[in-house]
């Protein structure tokens, strides 16, 4: 009864545990992994050359591994199929902030550190020459992303030599 009830609740993980089955707790994707994201990832050093062959910025999801809200974008946020179509826009690029193997030469630790990434998901739209245009800390719903996407993106089209205003503190 228990186990229906949070079935019906949508607390799946918690009924898989009652009913005795190992549960399947969502995981990120790695760039080129198949996963939960609809979104065709790649690595920072693609990313870099495709923004520059496709004169098209970056959209760099830096997540950890074991990141629960970085999960809960990806489960929710990168699924919906208006968010999969707004990234024509960019190159998405996907990096594990907390990785110490290179990925064609770069570490996703340092990238991190460069970038000055302190929450997880951080997503920045990154120039092809490697400049942030836009910063966001923290996970957000579908809607909420794209209108920050969206944003960011038509003030780069007016001002593309703009720079990103930091954050105090």
């Amino acid at each position: 009864c228990l186990a229906a009830l949070l079935l019906a609740t949508g607390s799946g993980m918690f009924a898989q545990v009652i009913l005795g089955s190992s549960p399947t707790a969502p995981r990120r994707t790695a760039p080129g992994e198949p996963g939960l994201s609809q979104v065709a990832w790649n690595d920072f050093a693609t990313g870099l050359e495709l923004a520059a062959s496709e004169n098209k910025p970056m959209l760099v999801d830096f997540y950890a591994v074991l990141c629960a809200p970085c999960k809960t974008m990806d489960q929710f946020t990168f699924r919906n199929p208006d968010v999969v179509a707004g990234l024509q826009d960019v190159i998405p690029v996907r990096i594990d902030a907390e990785g110490t193997e290179p990925v064609r030469g770069l570490v996703g630790e340092e990238l991190a550190e460069k970038y000055n990434v302190v929450t997880y998901p951080t997503l920045a739209l990154i120039d092809e020459r490697g400049k942030v245009i836009s910063r966001n800390r923290g996970a957000m719903p579908p809607e909420k992303f794209l209108e920050w996407l969206e944003d960011s993106l038509a003030n780069h089209r007016r001002d593309p030599g703009a720079e990103e205003e930091q954050p105090d503190g």
